[in-house]
């Protein structure tokens, strides 16, 4: 059992942030300022730092207190606080974060994304693991919903009860969560359906790179 928890320990001290990505073409608005700032090249270190370079060649970086949100390349980001997401050793806290922006309408469908450092064990070697924590939100409001399942199956208790308060309008999305027709790889398709108004066709997992 020791040997386990201190695996585990150490899996969780290797947690770190995504590495620096190459610049991209891009655009941000600060906090408070409706502005649109163009005309740079964005970068994102991990989920809470943006890094941005002007035409000669400037940097300067902000954190998800600075920005409300920025496009980078096709990908759209909005900084959210204050939600609890759930590693190995259970829940944890994140106090701000940049975070991926995959459907809105009704309900924002987010992603925040970790990068793990795996130390090489038996049987597997060292590399990194990336972990997405996906997210939603009402449509002008500020409380953020984890979305977690079953880590083996992606269903459970816990993703009907996170989602299905989201569903209340519509019954037929509400049946394939409480028929456990869907789980979490379905959540993408799911919430592009409720923000549409279109019917869910159970298929293959949504692919967001679509």
């Amino acid at each position: 059992m020791r040997f386990f928890l201190l695996l585990a320990l150490l899996l969780f001290s290797h947690l770190v942030r995504a590495q620096f990505n190459s610049f991209e073409p891009g655009s941000y608005v600060l906090s408070g300022d409706p502005t649109v700032y163009t005309g740079v090249k964005l970068k994102l270190r991990g989920a809470t730092e943006l890094v941005a370079k002007n035409a000669a060649g400037q940097t300067a970086q902000f954190s998800p207190s600075d920005v409300s949100s920025f496009r980078l390349g096709q990908q759209k980001y909005v900084s959210v606080s204050s939600f609890e997401y759930s590693l190995w050793l259970g829940g944890d806290l994140s106090d701000k974060a940049f975070v991926q922006v995959l459907d809105s309408g009704d309900v924002m469908l987010m992603r925040c994304e970790e990068s793990m450092n795996r130390p090489m064990t038996m049987g597997a070697g060292s590399g990194t693991v990336r972990y997405g924590v996906f997210l939603l939100r009402r449509a002008n409001e500020r409380p953020v919903t984890h979305i977690s399942g079953n880590r083996l199956t992606g269903g459970g208790s816990k993703f009907r009860d996170a989602i299905l308060p989201y569903l209340t309008q519509r019954p037929d999305l509400r049946k394939l969560v409480e028929e456990k027709t869907v789980t979490l790889d379905n959540i993408i398709g799911i919430v592009h359906a409720l923000n549409t108004g279109q019917p869910y066709a159970v298929t293959a997992p949504h692919d967001s790179n679509n």
